[in-house]
């Protein structure tokens, strides 16, 4: 239950090409999610938001006869991943910590231990779990400028009347 808490994608694609291709896409790709480090066989980006590394990028190249497959692994980065294993049960000992003020803050006194206790993990885990979808969207973003390098927006207008002005 945990560890589907915790954050993260993998898959696979194929370019193919010529190495130089190859190291384009990954260089532009790197660009659009934050740092890039690219050795023969593979390569890490780290999307950074603000100044630190918020999750990581990891991924293998294999030649293959036409092009490179490239396997990719999104994870949060290693502090962020410290977090999440604290906040779980942290959060849950400081809510057991303050309990009575807690209890009389919700007005929940004459409720028995157990309910309370059980109502503050499973707020705790939801709160984890919501947290974890916004995330992942956040990767899904990532795994799509890893995978399809978005095109620059056009300088022109794409369709053009019969008289010569832009179509609305």
């Amino acid at each position: 239950m945990l560890t589907s808490i915790i954050p993260q994608r993998k898959g696979q694609f194929t370019i193919k090409g010529r190495r130089e291709d190859l190291a384009n896409h990954l260089r532009k790709a790197g660009n659009a999610i934050g740092k890039l480090e690219i050795d023969i066989y593979s390569f890490r980006m780290a999307r950074v938001i603000g100044y630190f590394e918020a999750y990581l990028v990891t991924g293998t190249i294999q030649n293959l006869e036409d092009g490179y497959q490239v396997e990719y692994h999104i994870r949060p980065h290693y502090f962020t991943q410290w977090l999440w294993w604290i906040a779980i049960p942290g959060n849950f000992l400081l809510l057991l910590y303050s309990d009575l003020d807690l209890a009389s803050l919700a007005e929940l006194t004459m409720a028995p231990a157990w309910l309370r206790y059980t109502a503050y993990l499973l707020f705790i885990l939801s709160a984890l779990l919501a947290f974890s979808w916004l995330v992942q969207s956040d990767m899904a973003i990532t795994e799509r400028h890893l995978k399809d390098i978005p095109f620059p927006s056009p300088t022109q207008p794409l369709a053009v009347e019969d008289n010569g002005t832009p179509r609305s």
